[in-house]
């Protein structure tokens, strides 16, 4: 006895999105994102890579085609796109990390520096795990 399985019709979901009667909320994680990627206005310009306007400019030419793509419903590459803006934050995070120590290293911070810099890192690191 054979089991003829159901035929497929156009009206199948395409995504995990599409299961649901309400998709889950994205703007928490764009917020996370665009905050994260802010963070340089934060810190001392010797713990940010690149000139200021770089990581809200990757963020914002990550995040636009990923809502794009999540509205039609092309879920795989919107969450591709969503796993590189996380990573590019992250690495963000840990070269920031890199020169803090490398400063705290050769004395080139001052105190509130040495305490707020650590303190906005965490924060953004927070939020990039949150992300993950």
């Amino acid at each position: 006895m054979t089991v003829k399985q159901p035929a497929t019709s156009a009206a199948e979901p395409r995504c995990a999105a599409e299961r649901y009667l309400e998709p889950e909320p994205r703007w928490p994680g764009l917020l996370a994102l665009m905050a994260g990627s802010c963070r340089h206005y934060a810190l001392p310009s010797r713990l940010s890579v690149g000139p200021d306007w770089l990581w809200p400019l990757i963020m914002i030419v990550l995040i636009v085609p990923m809502m794009a793509l999540h509205r039609r419903r092309i879920c795989e590459l919107a969450r591709t796109l969503t796993f590189a803006a996380n990573a590019a934050l992250s690495l963000a995070i840990v070269a920031s990390l890199v020169l803090l120590i490398g400063g705290i290293l050769r004395h080139k911070d001052n105190p509130a520096t040495l305490l707020r810099s650590p303190a906005v890192l965490w924060i953004t690191n927070v939020l990039a795990f949150e992300l993950w």
